[in-house]
């Protein structure tokens, strides 16, 4: 089984997993709209709208079009992960997100989620790096320009472009990222506020992201130690 093997399935997998978070998020903002459960899964449809969206210009041709959608979807996961903590900063943090104050409450706790993720045996997940990398993808910068140049050639000339996207990369990029979102919504953990997903409601989502995580993790490992050239991006702090 490869990557491509598994994009015509992404559709209505997603579908279904947006389908449960809709339905749960349906009952929590019902039962108090600004509460840490609320903010959650406000910010898990947000995710997986976007990975919906990823999926429309997931093709050589749009690639560009892909890393836009991209920055932001790893921006309301990685913001999701910072909320999941179960305890009263959390909470402060949401609080000011409601307000929508202008203070950065919109911007994940990158270090205390590397933090949590090294503690769990995840390894480096380089959750900042990979935002700071995107960041200089969706401005305008030269390596985005040079990046968008690739993308046209690749269009107008087809596969034989002198510079052809690494089109697998991608695909796998998206397909651990609908995994990487299953796990932060479906799993529980000791120190997370549980969302109540019903596991029954996601079964096609649970067999997906396994078969996801298990064809793309040994693309992207591969790829693990290419970075932009020069001083291109700075991690987060």
């Amino acid at each position: 089984m490869t990557v491509h093997d598994l994009i015509p399935e992404a559709p209505e997998v997603l579908r279904e997993l947006s389908a449960e978070y809709l339905r749960v998020a349906e009952l929590a903002t019902t039962a108090d709209p600004r509460s840490q459960r609320s903010a959650c899964l406000l910010l898990a449809l947000r995710s997986a709208s976007i990975l919906h969206g990823i999926k429309q210009v997931l093709t050589p041709e749009t690639t560009d079009c892909a890393d836009l959608l991209a920055r932001s979807f790893i921006e309301a996961r990685d913001l999701l992960l910072t909320f999941r903590f179960d305890d009263q900063s959390t909470r402060n943090k949401i609080h000011a997100w409601f307000e929508g104050k202008g203070d950065g409450a919109w911007k994940p706790n990158h270090q205390r989620c590397e933090d949590y993720l090294r503690s769990m045996g995840g390894g480096e997940s380089e959750l900042a790096i990979r935002w700071s990398m995107l960041s200089a993808l969706t401005h305008s910068t030269y390596v985005a320009a040079t990046n968008s140049a690739r993308v046209v050639e690749r269009r107008l000339k087809g596969p034989q472009a002198s510079s052809p996207i690494t089109f697998d990369v991608k695909v796998a990029d998206f397909l651990l990222s609908f995994a990487s979102l299953f796990a932060l919504t479906a799993g529980e953990q000791p120190t997370w506020l549980s969302l109540g997903l019903d596991r029954e409601k996601i079964e096609r989502s649970i067999r997906f992201s396994l078969k996801a995580a298990q064809v793309s993790q040994p693309i992207l490992e591969a790829t693990r130690g290419n970075r932009l050239p020069g001083d291109r991006y700075k991690p987060q702090p």
